[in-house]
């Protein structure tokens, strides 16, 4: 009996759907008319009807709101004071996107293809970007430095023929078009943040001038790193008598300051140029001296030389120019 009326059941629906018409190309098929009865019923079922009225109701009440939303706008479009508001918010971003300062990275470098890969690695993954132009400045170098920085696209390379920092310095200075200089050595490691500490300072200090901070060595030992830390600690005292201090691998200027100094001292080899900027430089404005922004750098100077000759050779030449003006130092050694 269960299957013959199985049969019969079959029968009738195979007959009902070969009395059905092919659906039209073009029209939308409806998906409960191909369960006939029973997709019939289901559309007559108040679960049909109830998510179709619920649908329905969310299409009025999103309607409803997008018209209330059109006559606000409407409304506030015709009182002053809402158009005062706008122009007066619309202004006040534009000014801040003008008046943020660009930022030039500077790279002096001489017979440095050993150690220039590194340092461009860390500024490609964390200074470009946020800089508007990063140039390395050849300085008159005999091996392959000049290949190493063409590798980078982002890099612009410029040659300078006369040997000597101060000369590499102005270089970059010239040939470059930020508000503010940003200076490393070929042999730093620009770390993450660092460029941001030179943002958000230059955007708090109205008055600032010049930014530097301490170093930090990456191949030292524990205990002459150490020693180096402490010489940066111990030299808080003398930035406090005189205003200024400075490391020529880790600074940034303003161009405008830079430019009422005259630029870099030319006359000026190696020893005690960064004295020299900062005390010029504190004649334009605040020269800070940060101990948070610290710079990765090597100490091969301090490991082929010496550490307390070096200390006290950067004392010394410190304390001349604070006090006559130009170095003691006229002399020194390519470290490379």
């Amino acid at each position: 009996m269960r299957f013959k009326t199985h049969e019969r059941f079959g029968k009738r629906w195979r007959k009902r759907r070969s009395a059905q018409k092919p659906p039209v190309r073009g029209r939308p098929r409806i998906w409960w008319r191909s369960l006939g009865s029973r997709g019939q019923k289901f559309v007559n079922s108040t679960a049909f009807l109830n998510r179709s009225s619920g649908r329905q109701q969310r299409r009025a009440t999103w309607e409803r709101r997008q018209a209330e939303i059109d006559v606000s706008i409407e409304a506030d479009k015709e009182r002053p004071e809402c158009l005062a508001l706008a122009k007066s918010n619309r202004m006040k971003d534009l000014r801040v996107s003008q008046s943020k300062p660009t930022i030039s990275l500077i790279i002096p470098a001489f017979n440095e293809d050993r150690y220039l890969p590194a340092c461009l690695d860390a500024v490609m993954r964390n200074v470009a970007g946020m800089v508007a132009e990063i140039i390395v400045v050849d300085n008159n170098s005999t091996d392959r430095t000049k290949e190493v920085a063409m590798r980078y696209p982002q890099v612009t390379y410029v040659f300078e023929p006369h040997k000597g920092i101060t000369r590499a310095r102005q270089r970059g200075f010239v040939e470059s078009t930020g508000d503010i200089l940003a200076y490393v050595d070929a042999d730093t490691l620009p770390p993450p943040g660092w460029i941001e500490q030179i943002q958000d300072q230059f955007d708090r200090r109205q008055n600032l001038a010049c930014l530097s901070g301490p170093y930090s060595f990456y191949d030292l030992g524990g205990l002459q790193r150490k020693i180096a830390t402490a010489w940066f600690l111990g030299a808080r005292p003398i930035y406090g008598i005189t205003g200024y201090m400075m490391v020529g691998g880790n600074f940034a200027i303003r161009r405008d300051a830079l430019e009422k100094m005259g630029g870099f001292d030319r006359s000026i080899e190696f020893y005690g140029e960064d004295v020299d900027i900062a005390k010029r430089a504190s004649k334009q404005g605040e020269v800070l001296f940060s101990q948070k922004f610290v710079m990765p750098t090597s100490g091969r100077r301090m490991t082929k030389q010496g550490f307390a000759k070096i200390a006290g050779i950067y004392l010394f030449n410190y304390l001349s120019i604070a006090l006559r003006g130009k170095p003691a130092n006229m002399g020194y050694l390519d470290i490379r």
